[in-house]
């Protein structure tokens, strides 16, 4: 195991001694695959959403916007405490890239003073007991931000120094720091070919939807872009300069494969999830275990953020949401 894999799985949960052969994981995965909802056109018109959740979630609390998110850290944690060493520390780059919003949840609770309701959330989270005991410890943001920097510059030195950002930036800054320097480490951190071109997709996908929104809202100030992709920060900042939307449709197709004209972020947003759902999905007819695995974690996220747009999304209309859906 390199030093770098090493240091990032100090930062999630450790597991015992005992390991469930590969197989039996793979079996489990291909049953638990079985279960996903696949007809999302059945829950647009109609059927009742909560009957379904339940059947694959358990009971979802009305007005409770981070249920789906726990029950998908649930399936991520039955999933990490299955595997043997070798696959977690092959996962754990993308299990901590998971757990970022875990962190970004917490942060909000503590902004707005509700650190109470952190507990519930870290205890289905795959973050180490340091980690979780600064989130959850009911201190002030800044003191849970300096010390937060403290373990995760371990990785990188831009992840050093958050609380110098939540001062200048505010908590989205923060955010935005932190899931920037943590796709350019990881991107650039040695990790197997199929895992870097998943990271590779995610880079992408956050660029163009970032200068996406910059062209849509005629920004004055161009965003900056994630180094790591296929796409070089030079061409979007090219873009950018010149607000270039017939440059950037032409980039959307040369990532997606799909010609996208005039439509609404929602479009843009599902063709980029469709990039690396194909992607995965490609990996996952290999008989190599880790494209099964990463497929069915990706298949999980996206089901979990079609649920939470379908159950948050009432009263909006049904050709609104159908554009949000990643089938």
């Amino acid at each position: 195991m390199s030093a770098r894999r090493r240091a990032e799985m100090e930062l999630l949960r450790k597991v015992g001694e005992g390991e469930y052969p590969t197989d039996y994981l793979l079996s489990r995965i291909r049953a638990r695959r079985t279960l996903m909802i696949t007809d999302w056109r059945r829950l647009l018109l109609g059927e009742p959403i909560r009957d379904l959740v339940l059947f694959r979630y358990g009971p979802v609390p009305d007005e409770d916007p981070e249920a789906v998110w726990r029950f998908l850290l649930k399936e991520f944690g039955s999933v990490y405490f299955q595997m043997n060493k070798d696959l977690r520390s092959f996962f754990a780059p993308f299990f901590l890239y998971a757990e970022l919003r875990t962190v970004y949840i917490c942060l909000r609770y503590a902004k707005g003073g509700q650190g109470g309701k952190a507990g519930r959330l870290l205890s289905f989270s795959l973050l180490s007991g340091k980690i979780r005991e600064i989130l959850g410890g009911g201190w002030e943001l800044p003191l849970i931000v300096d010390r937060l920097g403290e373990l995760l510059s371990q990785l990188s030195k831009g992840l050093g120094g958050l609380g110098t950002i939540l001062e200048k930036r505010g908590l989205r800054g923060l955010e935005q720091r932190v899931t920037t320097a943590y796709l350019e480490y990881v991107v650039h951190s040695g990790l197997d070919p199929l895992m870097k071109e998943f990271f590779v997709s995610i880079i992408d996908s956050r660029n163009v939807l970032s200068l996406y929104k910059y062209i849509r809202s005629r920004g004055k100030t161009a965003p900056q872009f994630i180094e790591g992709g296929r796409i070089t920060e030079k061409i979007y900042t090219g873009i950018a300069v010149k607000s270039d939307g017939s440059a950037l449709e032409h980039l959307l197709l040369r990532l997606t494969g799909v010609r996208i004209e005039d439509q609404g972020i929602a479009t843009v947003e599902s063709s980029l999830y469709k990039m690396t759902t194909r992607l995965l999905r490609r990996a996952g007819r290999e008989p190599l275990c880790a494209g099964v695995i990463l497929d069915y974690l990706w298949r999980c996220s996206l089901e979990a953020r079609n649920l939470s747009v379908l159950l948050y999304g009432s009263g909006i209309e049904k050709e609104v949401l159908a554009a949000e859906i990643v089938q």
